[in-house]
């Protein structure tokens, strides 16, 4: 009996829990396999983003796979919303370079190969998406996937390979439950905007501005667990 046939004869509820950690492109392509499966990746709820940078593409290559990344992205998004409300959302972009790093969630070129004006963010652009807004666990993570003891321990300092920082503005917040960024600039409070339903807040290797961090705190009155390590 072949391994696809093994997980088939699985339950709905296991099925459901393999998907749950199932990256977007394997997930969408879980059409190919059954019915049944694309049914159920589509009721899940759950939308893995997950892009590994390679530094040494050329500029022209690196910017068409960055420009394929947000198309393929929001497509998921919409897909995923399409089946049932998407509530948990992880986005994991990893790179070794932060030249590249940056240039990837920041820049782009015009057809005359010089640089543009720089795009609104990639996850500014992918949370403001209308599948998002109903988002109650967010999971954001940069830096090096191939460093994950830097990432993972608290008392590491990681290189400074980190996602933008984050507007209180393009978060979720009407839906909001969990929030967990790892390798980022921090947080840009907004006046005016509340969580009433964040309960968990974690910041692991971000830069926080304490004013900012208080403000998330303060806008969040049903918070029950915060961490946080920044340098």
């Amino acid at each position: 009996m072949s391994d696809g046939d093994r997980l088939s004869d699985l339950p709905d509820d296991l099925l459901l829990r393999v998907l749950y950690f199932t990256p977007a492109r394997e997930g969408a392509s879980t059409g190919a396999l059954s019915k049944r499966w694309r049914g159920l990746w589509l009721s899940s709820g759950v939308l893995n983003l997950d892009e590994r940078l390679a530094g040494e593409d050329h500029y022209t290559v690196f910017f068409s796979k960055r420009d394929a990344f947000v198309s393929a992205a929001r497509s998921s998004l919409e897909a995923a919303a399409a089946g049932s409300p998407v509530t948990r959302l992880t986005f994991r972009v990893g790179s070794g370079r932060s030249y590249g790093f940056k240039d990837f969630l920041h820049a782009n070129i015009d057809m005359n190969m010089a640089r543009s004006a720089r795009n609104p963010d990639v996850i500014t652009e992918l949370l403001s998406n209308a599948a998002a807004r109903r988002v109650e666990e967010l999971r954001l993570t940069g830096g090096d996937p191939d460093n994950l003891e830097c990432l993972m321990n608290e008392e590491i300092q990681c290189p400074t390979v980190e996602l933008p920082e984050l507007s209180f503005l393009c978060l979720p917040s009407d839906s909001l439950r969990v929030l967990d960024v790892t390798s980022s600039r921090g947080l840009q409070s907004s006046p005016g905007v509340t969580f009433l339903r964040l309960a968990s807040l974690r910041l692991n290797h971000c830069r926080v501005i304490m004013e900012h961090l208080q403000d998330l705190i303060h806008a969040a009155p049903a918070r029950q667990y915060t961490s946080s390590s920044s340098w």
